[in-house]
């Protein structure tokens, strides 16, 4: 499991990109390089509307607990490209919001548990602590895209989801929070950028669990889009 240490060095402007230095726990160093969500290979201006569908894999690995989730993201472009700021998550239906001031107000987003939660009863995940912050990096090495999740100044704390189902008929809740940093690996492709179906680096930290016990992993089928063109993560066009 990779532990992220992160240190960023910026020499003025975003486009003179300075270096993320991420440590693993069997001391291996990656290390990445400041990042663009583009459009059409060209760089968009602030607020330019971003969109995502995912499936997720969430687990405790120390409680027990594991469901799938799916969901609809709405962002827009900050930080000159470099950001992806996520305003709201909904349900695919489009009908549940979970902005900022709506946490726990309605129902949650419905679910499907993989193990530990009763099946005949309803699973429910709430987002909260929006908005939240992707940032664009390249690895270095590979030049391959990832996303960096971060604590964005105007949120309340480190992005995180709740969830509430039943276990041996009672029912229990948990929250689990995920660190300033937390990696997501992506790929280009003709239509947007793909999550990779791998576990998001490092885990969470849960309520019940304790740190670490929290593994977040996106599944086949994701996809960023946006409706200006075709999104990608890259360096800048020359």
């Amino acid at each position: 499991m990779k532990t992220f240490c992160v240190l960023c060095v910026f020499m003025g402007t975003v486009a003179a990109f300075g270096a993320i230095i991420v440590q693993s726990a069997s001391a291996e160093t990656l290390t990445f390089e400041l990042a663009l969500y583009l459009i059409n290979a060209a760089v968009p201006a602030n607020g330019t509307v971003l969109l995502e569908e995912d499936e997720f894999l969430w687990e405790d690995v120390i409680f027990g607990i594991a469901f799938k989730c799916s969901w609809h993201i709405e962002g827009e472009t900050e930080e000159e490209g470099n950001g992806f700021l996520v305003v709201d998550v909904l349900n695919l239906a489009g009908t549940q919001s979970f902005s900022s001031g709506k946490e726990l107000t309605t129902e949650g987003l419905l679910c499907g548990t993989e193990k530990g939660c009763a099946a005949n009863a309803d699973l429910e995940v709430f987002p909260l602590n929006f908005p939240w912050l992707f940032e664009a990096m390249l690895d270095i090495q590979t030049k391959e895209p990832w996303e960096l999740l971060r604590i964005h100044t105007g949120a309340p704390a480190a992005a995180s989801h709740e969830w509430k189902c039943l276990v041996g008929g009672l029912p229990v809740e948990e929250t689990c929070t995920a660190e300033d940093g937390t990696g997501f690996a992506a790929k280009n492709v003709a239509s947007g950028v793909e999550l990779l179906e791998k576990a998001a680096e490092p885990n969470a930290n849960c309520t019940t669990g304790g740190n670490s016990a929290g593994v977040i992993e996106p599944l086949a089928g994701g996809l960023l889009s946006s409706p200006a063109g075709t999104v990608s993560i890259s360096t800048p066009p020359e």
